[in-house]
This record gives C-alpha cells, sequence and structure tokens, in this order.
C-alpha cells in the first residue's frame, strides 16, 4: 500500500484487519470502527480479541451496527439497538446481550420502540412500548409471557380507548376502558 513518514515515525496502511496475516510494527489497519497500528510484529489469529495486545488504538470512532443479534461479533465502538435503546460495544464480543452484560456494553441512550399489539410469545426489551386492551404499555425490563397489567414488568404509557364493536341494544352492553 502507502508508506506515511512523519519524522522519526513510519507507518504502513495495511487496510482492514484481517485473520492470519503477516503484520509488522507499524502497520496501520482499520478493525471495526477504530484504527489501529501494530506495536509486536505477529500473524494475526483468527479474531482481533487475542492478538490486541500486540495493537495500540491510534484513532477511535463510532459505527452504527444494526439491532442486536446474538450470533453477530462486535467489535469495540460498535453501537446496536435493543429495545429502544443505543448500546455501544466496551470489547470485542458475541451474544452478550446489552441489557445484561455492562462489561461488554454500556448504555449511550435510552430509547422507546413501539412493538405493535402485545404477543404472549413475544420477548420485548426495555423501552418497548405495546398496545393492550386500549392502553399502551412501556416494558419496565425485559420480558416474555408476562400480559402488561403485570406491573412487575410494565408501565402504562397511555391510557386509551377499546373498541369493542358497535352498541348491541339486545345486550345492553357497551363499553370504554378509560
Amino acid at each position: 500500500m502507502a508508506d506515511i513518514i512523519l519524522g522519526n515515525l513510519k507507518f504502513y496502511w495495511a487496510g482492514d484487519w484481517a485473520p492470519s496475516t503477516s503484520y509488522d510494527a507499524d502497520d496501520v489497519v482499520k478493525y471495526g470502527p477504530n484504527v489501529y497500528v501494530c506495536v509486536t510484529a505477529h500473524t494475526s489469529q483468527s479474531t482481533f480479541a487475542p492478538d490486541s495486545a500486540k495493537w495500540e488504538l491510534m484513532v477511535a470512532g463510532l459505527e452504527y451496527a444494526g439491532i442486536w443479534s446474538g450470533a453477530t461479533l462486535y467489535k469495540y465502538g460498535e453501537l446496536v439497538s435493543y429495545g429502544g435503546a443505543v448500546y455501544i460495544a466496551l470489547r470485542e464480543n458475541t451474544n452478550a446481550n446489552p441489557y445484561t452484560e455492562t462489561f461488554d456494553w454500556q448504555i449511550l441512550n435510552e430509547g422507546l420502540q413501539f412493538e405493535g399489539d402485545w404477543g404472549s410469545g413475544t420477548s420485548y426489551q426495555k423501552g418497548d412500548i405495546v398496545n393492550y386492551g386500549g392502553y399502551l404499555y412501556v416494558a419496565k425490563q425485559n420480558t416474555t409471557n408476562n400480559a402488561p397489567t403485570n406491573t412487575t414488568y410494565w408501565n402504562i404509557y397511555s391510557k386509551g380507548y377499546e373498541f369493542l364493536g358497535n352498541y348491541n341494544p339486545g345486550t345492553g352492553i357497551s363499553r370504554a376502558i378509560l
């Protein structure tokens, strides 16, 4: 690629970090949103983390990686959304839930995410909003199979009305949830 010479400093841009690649001291690579300089010559392993002591962070960055997935390898500085909140990766990780794994993730911005009608088999995350019985509820914590009326897991976000159909004079029933 190209040498960059700054006085006694001599860097070589080696492009994106890759596994099973020979790196020399002063090689510069991009890994995730960050740029690193090699401080110890080595051949890289299958992931960056085991070799991280052989690199120094040169430029820290941020990069949105999408909605969190347990199957994705996240790199230091990558951002994910989870249940309406945005989290930043504190280190390389896979299958570390942002809501529970505080050594791997830090919340950057809390938020809300509308999920539609509540479903008993759906997994909800803190900050998810659901429609149930004419009300909107917001999850206080991660939950599955806990109805929004369960105050351990849900708060009322907005009271509303539930349409139950047209008035039937034969039954005399007309109801609105307030």
